[in-house]
């Protein structure tokens, strides 16, 4: 079994001339998987050839080799188990959950009322 690498191929330049885009697809040995206006994933078994074909005919094009970067499983977890209180007062039905707040003093709010256009110039 003959071990294929995946390079990128990308153009350095404004706009990638769709001739080297075809020519670099039509290499022998290289395979192109994906194309982006700029940029070529390819796949080959010579790697050395592929790099000194495109630094030799290709300017303004360079090579890299396809990395992979795997993604961390992410699972949700319990920080801490909920409390039996809680509970119970969920499985009640109790639309009012317990809070830290229950029993503080509730603060009222005055606010001045609003001059009326008869008041303007007088002062309360």
């Amino acid at each position: 079994m003959i071990m294929m690498s995946q390079f990128t191929v990308h153009y350095n330049g404004p706009d990638a001339p769709q001739a080297e885009i075809d020519a670099i697809g039509q290499m022998p040995g290289v395979q192109v998987l994906d194309t982006l206006p700029k940029t070529l994933l390819v796949e080959t078994a010579t790697p050395d050839a592929l790099v000194k074909a495109i630094a030799d005919h290709f300017p303004g094009w360079t090579v890299a080799p396809t990395k992979y970067i795997g993604l961390p499983t992410v699972r949700p977890q319990l920080k801490s188990a909920p409390d039996e209180k809680a509970a119970a007062d969920q499985s009640t039905g109790s639309a009012l959950a317990p809070s830290k707040y229950i029993g503080l003093p509730l603060i009222k709010l005055r606010m001045k009322p609003a001059p009326d256009e008869d008041d303007k110039g007088q002062s309360r």
